[in-house]
């Protein structure tokens, strides 16, 4: 029971009634979709808890549509498709529609939507930050849009946040290589400004520290996230004179182009191994064998959701990080 001195809030509702706080944000915007004894549940912890709506909250959803912006940096990217697919998907029994915007990872683009999101009054914004430092998300919060920051954190403030456990990712993939007798590993990179980037960087050196191989900086290849990135990274690498015999590579778009380079090259698949982060489309068919880490991208998107409906319900709810794990790693081969 909450102590009588202390305003119940949303997630003290949601725990008395058993349910998530997203069903109790239902039920207070009396969505129909809601089983009909589980809102009622719900409707009488409501009652025993002396639960009153922040009329702060209630104003600001009169004025606000039935619409979520959400902005990703890369659309054409698989693993964005899944998770935007997943928030759909989880919104979509909320009676919310989704605006669909792609940055580019441009952030002077990505302020472009921000502000045209605010103006639309949407009821909220799921987004993946163009750039970990300098996206700025303040244009929202400084008018009382709800904001979820997906997949990679924003330095600008504390949001609620959905991440995958970026750097035991890496790690992961990199010992795989360790313990299959590989010793000169690179890795391909994220760039630094993303959360993504450094932290499977940090991944990728920690399972070579753990492993006793020293780094080699010329095995470090900086990238853009890109199908071109990849390709320019994998011709960098193969024109040393002590090429690398495996390749941990920080996204599947670069993982592409990786291929694309070795096909060209007609690099000898006995000769070197691979492996990306997330499935990368054609994977099956390919010529080279292809460790994947698999996040199982639509549980980022349904938990973003989640987060949201209880943003919008309880504005002055503590920020919350959730953090998933790596995933599961796979091996495709011909």
């Amino acid at each position: 029971m909450v102590a009588k001195s202390t305003r119940p809030k949303v997630v003290d509702v949601a725990r008395h009634a058993g349910v998530s706080t997203a069903t109790v944000s239902r039920v207070l915007n009396n969505n129909p979709r809601v089983d009909p004894e589980i809102a009622e549940r719900v409707r009488a912890s409501l009652s025993e808890l002396g639960y009153r709506m922040n009329s702060v909250a209630r104003s600001l959803r009169r004025q606000s549509n039935s619409v979520v912006g959400v902005i990703v940096p890369d659309i054409a990217n698989p693993f964005f498709t899944d998770v935007v697919r997943g928030i759909g998907d989880a919104l979509r029994d909320d009676g919310y529609m989704l605006m669909l915007c792609n940055s580019d990872d441009d952030t002077d683009l990505e302020a472009s939507y921000l502000r045209l999101l605010s103006a639309q009054q949407v009821s909220g914004v799921i987004v993946a930050p163009a750039d970990s430092l300098r996206s700025d998300l303040t244009e929202l919060t400084s008018t009382g849009v709800p904001v979820v920051v997906i997949d990679r954190l924003a330095g600008t403030g504390d949001f609620d946040s959905v991440v995958f456990d970026n750097r035991t990712g890496a790690a992961q993939l990199t010992a795989r290589f360790v313990e299959a007798g590989r010793r000169r590993i690179a890795h391909i990179a994220g760039p630094e400004r993303t959360f993504t980037g450094s932290a499977r960087r940090e991944g990728y050196l920690e399972a070579l520290a753990a492993a006793g191989i020293a780094t080699d900086g010329a095995l470090i290849v900086d990238s853009d996230y890109s199908e071109e990135g990849g390709y320019r990274a994998v011709r960098e690498l193969l024109a040393s004179s002590t090429p690398p015999d495996a390749i941990v590579i920080a996204n599947n778009a670069m993982t592409l182009g990786a291929i694309r380079a070795l096909t060209e090259l007609d690099v000898d698949p006995e000769t070197i191994a691979l492996a990306s982060f997330d499935p990368v489309p054609w994977s099956t068919s390919q010529r080279y064998s292809l460790v994947v880490l698999d996040h199982e991208t639509m549980r980022m998107g349904t938990e973003a959701a989640a987060l949201l409906v209880a943003r919008i319900g309880e504005p002055s709810r503590e920020p919350e990080i959730r953090r998933l794990s790596a995933g599961t790693v796979a091996v495709f081969a011909d």
